[in-house]
């Protein structure tokens, strides 16, 4: 069976990479069972955030904070920007994050979160991709969740998540991360089955630090990838 191709670009958006093409080795965390398969100032490029941020969210949007990752998929970098802009989806209101360079065509993605969820937005007009992924949830090691996702090009998605680990220290590129949340999120198309899973760390009062996902459609080719964080700045 043949996948359109815009069923592999809505997986490549989530973690924001720019292609989903090359393969790359790296140590896989443990799959749950039920499943499928207050860091430091900077990363390993000598971060600028210069002190203690007010948001200890796991996710600070405040206007102007930025992320710099390294992308496994071109072994390049991609900078994540906040932006004042916002939009309202499903009843909340999404901030826009500016992608450079762009990723798989895309320059722009949306978060929000709450007091304990942390959603990623992806919206692409062509083609008609309209995803909303909850990545995390600030709560207990082992709690679980499912969610409707949207759709793309009329396949239906659909997302389970986990906390496999909670209160961690994770070393990302030299720079070793203290309050650290690991989630797992498996994503499925209605009438294909299981098409990506990502493991996500996320940094309270820093942001995600690194994702690392294994992306394919069932009975084809499987990618790989990682996006590691190496230098963040934090109003």
């Amino acid at each position: 069976m043949r996948f359109p191709i815009q069923l592999l670009l809505a997986l490549c958006l989530i973690a924001g990479l720019q292609s989903c093409q090359r393969e790359v080795d790296y140590a896989v965390p443990p799959t749950p069972t039920n499943g499928g398969s207050g860091g430091n100032n900077g990363g390993g490029g000598g971060g600028n955030n210069g002190g203690t941020t007010a948001d200890s969210s796991y996710l600070p949007l405040a206007t102007g904070n930025w992320w710099k990752f390294k992308d496994s998929t071109s072994g390049n970098f991609q900078t994540q920007t906040v932006s004042s802009r916002t939009i309202p989806f499903n009843g909340r209101n999404f901030t826009a994050i500016a992608l450079s360079p762009a990723a798989s065509g895309v320059d722009t993605t949306y978060y929000t979160h709450d007091a304990t969820d942390y959603r990623f937005l992806a919206l692409v007009a062509m083609p008609n991709i309209r995803l909303e992924y909850l990545y995390l949830r600030d709560t207990v090691m082992g709690a679980t969740w499912s969610t409707n996702a949207g759709s793309v090009n009329g396949f239906p998605a659909t997302t389970q998540g986990t906390v496999l680990e909670t209160n961690i220290s994770k070393n990302i590129l030299g720079t070793t991360f203290q309050k650290v949340i690991h989630s797992y999120l498996e994503v499925t198309y209605g009438g294909i089955g299981i098409v990506a899973r990502y493991h996500f760390y996320s940094a309270k009062g820093v942001g995600v630090i690194a994702i690392y996902s294994d992306l394919g459609m069932p009975g084809g080719p499987q990618s790989r990838v990682a996006q590691e964080l190496e230098d963040y700045h934090l109003n």
